[in-house]
């Protein structure tokens, strides 16, 4: 009987720890769910924050020459971004309020698209330093650079998953663009769409169990699809035949922040829409400006 009660304890706390959300990096820090993204508001491009309403924009870089493409680290504590402050694009690191500023990389060639790795401690880039767009991995620490795609093909902007166990990028390698699927060290390839019309960008849910991506499949525009970690179950999630990218999910997985052209006034530039699973969106930014590459 005594074995019995045990095991019933055992099931019900195990039930108890099912039910309760899985904590994860950077759920208790004061930025989560704050938005970084790239403006042109003050007359250069700029990384700015704000609340997810829209409201609370602040200025991050403060600098006259071009930052852009900004990612948060995993647990809030620093952002990414790329910048020309010091002549061509290099990949810098911030903390949340714009101090602590530090160059990654320093090199003639354009570095772009940076993501740090869940632990932090590797930075996954775009870079042409070996003639044709590449994706790179720098460990922080000791600074040892990898070429990950080594191929004549171009490949850009990659996206560490959750668990740090793949690298999403994108690849003309089989004549358009497709996502694909890389371990860290470079070994594993997989085409993950598969499909004749182009695939853009790629993010993942914080469960690392799906992957919202833009492609033209369906439409003369870049619509918002989702399919699993292993390619299936495509979903298709916009349907308005407006220009988009660079789709991300909130942390709950049950929307999408987006750039892009979703009202017939906006001629030029983009704005920034959270976009429900549903297909419904509301714009948090004025498009008297450009506002774009958003992370949340």
């Amino acid at each position: 009987m005594k074995y019995l009660a045990r095991t019933g304890l055992m099931l019900a706390m195990a039930a108890l720890l099912a039910a309760c959300p899985q904590k994860r990096p950077g759920d208790d820090s004061p930025y989560m769910g704050k938005i970084v993204f790239t403006t042109n508001r003050d007359g250069n491009n700029e990384i700015y924050i704000m609340d997810p309403s829209g409201a609370n924009a602040v200025n991050l870089t403060k600098n006259a020459s071009a930052d852009y493409m900004p990612r948060w680290s995993r647990d809030r504590s620093r952002i990414v971004f790329t910048s020309e402050r010091d002549g061509n694009p290099e990949v810098y690191s911030m903390k949340p309020d714009g101090s602590d500023l530090q160059r990654l990389t320093n090199h003639p060639g354009r570095d772009l698209y940076p993501e740090l790795s869940p632990d932090g401690k590797f930075l996954s880039f775009t870079s042409d330093r070996d003639g044709q767009d590449e994706i790179y991995v720098l460990n922080i620490e000791t600074k040892v650079l990898q070429n990950l795609t080594q191929n004549k093909a171009g490949d850009a902007v990659s996206s560490w998953s959750p668990d740090g166990e793949k690298i999403l990028f994108i690849s003309d390698r089989d004549g358009n663009n497709e996502l694909y699927l890389v371990n860290p060290d470079g070994t594993g390839l997989q085409n993950l769409t598969r499909h004749p019309k182009a695939g853009y960008g790629g993010t993942w849910s914080a469960d690392g169990q799906q992957i919202a991506f833009a492609s033209d499949r369906d439409s003369e525009a870049n619509e918002i699809y989702i399919i699993d970690r292993d390619g299936a179950n495509l979903r298709r999630i916009t349907r308005d035949e407006m220009s988009k990218f660079w789709a991300v999910f909130s942390r709950d997985g049950k929307q999408l922040l987006l750039s892009g052209r979703l009202d017939e006034a906006v001629k030029e530039g983009y704005d920034l829409y959270i976009v429900n699973l549903d297909g419904k969106s509301r714009k948090i930014t004025a498009n008297a400006y450009d506002n774009s590459e958003g992370d949340w």
